[in-house]
């Protein structure tokens, strides 16, 4: 990523990417878990430690996507002389215009950073969610690679990944097993939202301005009066041809929040999946390691597995 190394604890004389991930993921979850009644310069004091780290981690990462983001356009590979299809994401911030003008390479690498940070331990969480229910469910695995693999076979070898985006269409299973996880367990358990101006009243509870309201999500998904069976992991019920109860179950699924403050990444993180979920389970099966224990769940700004997810991975 950025052409660094993830890894830092394998690849030590790379620049800690890692490290600087984890620095800005503690700052924020310092910054939103303070309470606002407190005086700012009281919370800027108590949190200066983890301040330090974070922006000293914000510095590190947009200078290395300054410098990768040079090294593309020294290399000419601008998206200005490609072909849409063959563009990607950096491509598209390069060919951007705001205002008639051209985004500036600070404000591409703002921009790349914000979907590299926002995107890479919610999308990762997810994933580890999705493989963990392959292992516990090897009939949903057969399942989706009897989709999987008449769409794909001749279109991926081992040095070629050539996935259209019809192919994403032609795989109903997926799209149902993907949304049933995003349901099923929420990598961003809550959604917090701020009355602005003015004072506001919900379902009869006055909120008064500055209060901030938040969203279970794992609740509001797991409730009864959304779903049928809520606690039951079941695909089958996003397969329905009840397109008005598959919109009432859609609007009660908000990962990535709702309106004007939806996330903006929702499009690129949802492609990700698709497409790495697809290659796995045509490349891959996996199953539970022998005698593991019982994975524990934390809850940070994400919800994902505190010591990760002991699995076993084979080639098919």
């Amino acid at each position: 990523m950025l052409d660094q190394y993830i890894n830092s604890e394998k690849h030590p004389e790379k620049i800690p990417l890692e490290r600087y991930i984890n620095a800005i993921s503690t700052g924020l979850q310092k910054r939103v878990g303070m309470p606002r009644w407190l005086p700012r310069f009281i919370r800027t004091y108590m949190m200066r430690a983890d301040l330090n780290d974070y922006w000293t981690a914000i510095n590190a990462i947009r200078e290395i996507a300054l410098q990768a983001l040079q090294k593309k356009i020294d290399s000419k590979e601008s998206s200005r002389e490609k072909d849409r299809k063959e563009m990607d994401l950096i491509d598209f911030l390069f060919s951007s215009m705001v205002k008639k003008e051209p985004l500036s390479l600070k404000e591409i690498a703002d921009e790349t950073l914000g979907f590299f940070i926002a995107g890479h331990e919610t999308t990762t969480n997810l994933i580890a969610y999705a493989v963990k229910v392959l292992c516990d469910k090897p009939e949903l695995l057969a399942r989706l690679q009897n989709e999987i693999d008449p769409v794909l076979d001749g279109h991926i070898d081992d040095t070629n990944y050539s996935i259209l985006s019809s192919s994403l269409a032609k795989l109903p299973i997926l799209e149902a097993f993907i949304k049933e996880c995003l349901r099923h367990m929420p990598v961003i358990p809550m959604i917090g939202r701020q009355v602005m101006t003015g004072n506001a009243v919900l379902r009869g509870y006055h909120l008064p301005e500055g209060s901030i309201v938040f969203n279970q999500l794992y609740a509001s998904q797991h409730s009864s009066a959304s779903f049928e069976n809520p606690d039951a992991f079941d695909i089958d019920r996003w397969l329905i041809e009840d397109e008005e109860k598959l919109s009432k179950m859609r609007s009660f699924v908000n990962t990535f929040g709702d309106g004007n403050h939806a996330c903006v990444g929702q499009q690129f993180a949802l492609l990700e999946i698709r497409v790495i979920l697809m290659l796995f389970i045509k490349k891959f099966r996996c199953r539970h390691v022998v005698g593991r224990v019982e994975l524990e769940l934390i809850h940070t700004m994400t919800l994902g597995y505190k010591k990760g997810l002991p699995i076993i991975i084979e080639q098919r």
